[in-house]
């Protein structure tokens, strides 16, 4: 009897205990009173009696910067710039419009840059149009050709002192565009060009350098490895019709995908091209 007694009691207890405590008020939004005019707002007392923030809505609009449209002023009369971004956007899947170039060019379809590095790189933007851009197929490409070709007949047959490796570039341009070479093949010629140049950045340079190696070095164990199976396996000799061209067609695989982390993907593929 005492045990339960005890066992009723702290029940009775725990309901009466929870009857005392009060239950919680519901929170009702108010609005702002409306504040006349020339009377100063009234800031509501925050917990811990915080002081209310400087920057407050009004604050944050007030603030100018004469610096907030420099880069955008600077960037629409820069021709070199809008031709890479829009190579950029292009090459990555970006259907850009080619309406961007209007405002540098003039009424009679010219540019009005004369800067052969702005003329170079849009040279290479017009090839990476599609067929409804007629812009840049007939007047764009047109114009970039004949500039470049008047830029090599002009400094070829004289002294071109420190712009050799411009005239150098512009003959690469022109005999296939950028975007059809093979990318790491096109690499070590790149990085000889900008090696002459007068302004050059070691530290770029090196670093160019120790890229090549480094991704060089992950190719030749790859075809190491692509040239290890074919000997083992025999299928060379037996298979007469087999193209035994291993060199050869782990460069075709490079083409598609030359970056050192698909090595798995470049040998299976190379593999596959024996047959």
């Amino acid at each position: 009897m005492a045990t339960l007694l005890h066992i009723g009691s702290a029940l009775i207890y725990n309901d009466a205990f929870a009857k005392t405590l009060p239950r919680p008020q519901s929170f009702t939004c108010t609005t702002m009173a409306k504040i006349t005019p020339g009377e100063s707002p009234v800031v509501p007392r925050r917990s811990a009696n915080y002081q209310p923030s400087l920057w407050d809505h009004r604050h944050l609009l007030s603030i100018k910067n004469k610096y907030a449209k420099y880069r955008i002023d600077k960037h629409e009369k820069d021709l070199h710039a809008t031709a890479l971004e829009f190579q950029l956007f292009r090459q990555h899947g970006f259907n850009v419009s080619e309406d961007v170039f209007d405002v540098f060019m003039e009424n009679c379809g010219k540019f009005e840059s004369n800067n052969i590095n702005d003329i170079i790189s849009l040279y290479e933007a017009s090839y990476l149009s599609t067929k409804s851009n007629t812009q840049l197929q007939k007047l764009i490409r047109t114009f970039a050709t004949q500039k470049l070709r008047d830029f090599v007949d002009t400094h070829s047959n004289e002294d071109c002192g420190g712009s050799c490796d411009t005239v150098e570039m512009v003959v690469q341009t022109l005999d296939m565009p950028y975007y059809w070479r093979m990318r790491r093949l096109a690499t070590r010629w790149y990085i000889d060009v900008y090696r002459k140049r007068h302004n050059k950045n070691l530290v770029l340079v090196e670093f160019a350098k120790i890229d090549f190696n480094i991704v060089q070095a992950i190719h030749q164990e790859e075809l190491k490895y692509v040239s290890s199976w074919w000997r083992e396996t025999g299928l060379g000799n037996q298979l007469h019709f087999a193209r035994d061209r291993i060199v050869e067609n782990y460069f075709w695989t490079i083409g598609h995908i030359h970056e050192p982390q698909f090595g798995y993907v470049r040998r299976i593929m190379t593999i596959l091209e024996l047959y």
